[in-house]
């Protein structure tokens, strides 16, 4: 029987920024660094517009920063 908790494991990620690797915890956002970074639904969008996925946790502090 396959383990309950395997589909929470970080998925690795190219960051499309920086294109570093990266931890990305998207089944179990709460677990995730990103988390606790409060972006506006407008600033969300041009983000996910622009890069289409995830971006490592020093490129979303820095896009929260350059959008302000």
């Amino acid at each position: 029987m396959p383990d309950r908790d395997s589909n929470k494991a970080p998925k690795i990620k190219s960051c499309p920024r920086c294109r570093k690797n990266f931890q990305c915890y998207e089944s179990k956002i709460e677990s995730c660094p990103c988390f606790n970074i409060i972006l506006s639904k407008e600033a969300s969008g041009r983000i996910k517009s622009k890069y289409g996925d995830c971006l490592c946790f020093e490129c979303l502090k820095a896009e929260k920063h350059e959008l302000k």
